[in-house]
């Protein structure tokens, strides 16, 4: 997580996806069983990481959010209204096609065998 810290020291912001064995990511957070639909987060200064159960469990990273959840204007069966991660809504509206990419490619290989002229 060093080159967030040196974006943010740059004056600029970071939000994305981290993969769960990146160098950096407290061993405490990792070790920690989050339950599904539930959140934990650590931050050091200006840089949150944070381990979010939805359908599987994911790893964030931002230095422009806190640990903060809006209204999203849903409700469940239950008739409650539907609360989510602030980080997680920005990114999902901001993150453009690049993981959109990278997921539709990942099931393709770029070494096919292809017939000889």
């Amino acid at each position: 997580l060093p080159l967030a810290q040196w974006l943010q020291e740059r004056q600029t912001a970071v939000c994305g996806t981290l993969r769960s064995n990146r160098v950096g990511i407290p061993l405490d957070l990792k070790a920690t069983d989050v339950p599904k639909g539930q959140y934990a987060f650590r931050r050091k200064g200006d840089v949150q990481v944070l381990k979010l159960h939805d359908k599987k469990v994911v790893y964030l990273l931002s230095t422009m959010h806190n640990a903060t959840s809006a209204p999203t204007g849903k409700w469940n069966h239950q008739g409650q209204m539907i609360n989510r991660l602030t980080v997680n809504h920005d990114y999902n509206c901001h993150m453009g096609g690049v993981d959109k990419n990278d997921a539709m490619g990942s099931g393709f290989s770029a070494m096919r065998k292809t017939m000889k002229w």
